[in-house]
Order: C-alpha cells, then sequence, then structure tokens
C-alpha cells in the first residue's frame, strides 16, 4: 500500500533491512513448517490458564534448533550490513561471526541467558544492546511463530485482558490496533511472535496501571488512524493503529507499518515518553 501523503518517511536503508528481513523469517518460517513440530503432552489445558507473566517459552512448549538459529543470527548481521554498509554494529558483528564467535552452543542456554550474555557482549564492546537483543530475536523470531501457529487454537481460548506481555515468548508489545470488527476492541501486538492478544481499552500495557488520571492518548489531527496512549506513571508509551478510521494503511504487514510508523516514535519521545517495545517482564 503507497504512503499516505505527508507522512515522514522512514531512511530507505532502514526500510529496506526490515523488508528483507521480512522475506527471510517468512522463508524460515516455511521451512520449519515442513519439519515435524509434536506438541507437550497436556500443553492444551495448562496453555489455556496461563499465569499472567508465562509464556510458551518459559513452559518449554517452543521448540528451538540452535544450530539454526546461529545460521539465522548471522543471514540476519549480513542483511543488516547489506542494508546499511557503514552499520558499525553489522560491522564488528561480521567480524566476531568470521572469528567464530556467536556458533550454535552460543544459544543453548534460556532465553535470559542468552540475553544476558549478549548484553555484557555489547557493553564489552561499546555497542547498543537494545539493538543486538532485537537481532537475536529476529533469529529465533521463526521458532517463536511457529509455535504461535502450532498452538493457536488453545491462545485464542485464553480468556483475559489483562496480559501485558506475549504469551509466546514474553516480550511487551511493539504496538497495539483498535479492532475494526470487534466495535474497537484493542490487541497487543508482538512481531517477534506474529501475535495479537487482547488487552483492555484503558490501561498501561507495561506497569499496568489502571488510573484513569494516569492514562491518556494522543491524538494526531492530521494523521488518522494512528494514536499514541501513554502512562504517566512509568512515562512509556505505545504506538496504537485504529483499523476503524476510514483511512488507508501504510502496510498491510505488521512489521512494515511499525517502521513506517517512526514518526509516531518520535513524537512519543519528544514529549519525554519512552518505549516499552522490545523489554521482557521482570516481575
Amino acid at each position: 500500500m503507497q504512503n499516505t501523503p505527508g507522512l515522514p518517511e522512514p531512511p530507505a536503508e532502514m526500510l529496506a533491512y526490515y523488508q528483507s528481513l521480512h522475506a527471510f523469517i517468512t522463508e524460515q518460517v516455511a521451512q520449519l513448517r515442513s519439519t515435524p513440530f509434536e506438541k507437550v503432552a497436556g500443553a492444551s489445558g495448562r496453555i489455556q490458564t496461563l499465569l499472567h507473566t508465562t509464556s510458551l517459552l518459559d513452559m518449554g512448549y517452543v521448540p528451538v534448533d540452535n544450530e539454526r538459529v546461529a545460521k539465522n543470527f548471522k543471514s540476519i548481521v549480513d542483511l543488516l550490513l547489506q542494508s546499511s554498509p557503514a552499520n558499525e554494529l553489522a560491522l564488528v558483528l561480521t567480524k566476531a561471526l568470521a572469528g567464530g564467535e556467536f556458533g550454535k552452543e552460543y544459544w543453548q542456554e534460556d532465553l535470559q541467558g542468552v540475553e544476558d550474555r549478549l548484553v555484557g557482549w555489547a557493553d564489552a564492546a561499546k555497542l547498543d544492546a537494545d539493538s543486538l537483543l532485537q537481532l537475536a530475536h529476529w533469529a529465533m523470531s521463526p521458532f517463536w511463530r511457529l509455535a504461535a501457529e502450532q498452538y493457536a487454537t488453545e491462545l485464542h481460548e485464553i480468556i483475559t485482558n489483562e496480559r501485558t506481555n506475549c504469551p509466546i515468548c514474553g516480550k511487551h508489545a511493539d504496538f497495539a490496533v483498535l479492532d475494526d470488527k470487534e466495535h474497537g476492541r484493542r490487541y497487543l501486538t508482538c512481531l517477534s511472535c506474529n501475535w495479537q492478544w487482547p488487552f483492555k481499552r484503558m490501561g498501561c500495557s507495561y506497569c499496568g496501571n489502571n488510573d484513569h488520571g494516569e492514562l491518556g492518548y494522543i491524538l494526531l489531527e492530521d494523521h488518522k488512524g494512528y494514536m499514541i496512549y501513554h502512562c504517566e506513571r512509568c512515562k512509556s508509551y505505545l504506538k496504537t493503529f485504529d483499523q476503524r478510521a476510514a483511512v488507508g494503511r501504510l502496510d498491510d504487514n505488521p512489521l512494515l507499518e511499525n517502521v513506517k510508523t517512526l514518526f509516531l516514535d518520535m513524537i512519543a519521545i519528544k514529549k519525554g515518553y519512552l518505549p516499552i517495545h522490545g523489554q521482557v517482564d521482570e516481575s
């Protein structure tokens, strides 16, 4: 879908990277679908009663091939370098990969363990840890997405609108949508798992704040269909796409629409709010 006239566009190299990334992850998921996926015995009943902060990953319901994750990670670093040859993170990672770092053994711990190692590596190399963690999450994304597909029926039967984090990987949402078929019901979206889950219309999806006096949203007169929910208690914000608005979406691909709405992130950050996407619940 073409961009709406007047909307700021993301840098061309960033858009090219995410287009390539989307194609790569889609291809990897398609390949994984051809391999057997065995559901854990008794998983159906346990998933329907998932605790607020528990995820399929926590429960061991997401099988991951560490050798394949290592290959995915290298491929994604290559995509980043191709789209942005001067990217410092991509350059340093390329050198490290050539030296044998980040092999399959690196990914054998649980997600928290891997993340801790990556943060330590980034700090030592004086690089942005959040960007490195996102690359790692994209490398694991095909496995998370496949698990979401395989357990979709059970996940849809979870009855709650209080869940702040993704039921597959445990991360907080990248953005939210107001569904046009359900009278504006709010759904949180995890791009890594390509999954949406219902969440109450008013309430902070990061700290859980329910005080309406500390919650609000920013409407953009010039950009109908887009808004920014924010919380004064934790100063977080969440981009929101109102599907009821009679305007064309920037893109019908969630990953690319997230990139094409960077102008919303800039507006929120300039107003003093902080993004919540990509963070893992520590409660």
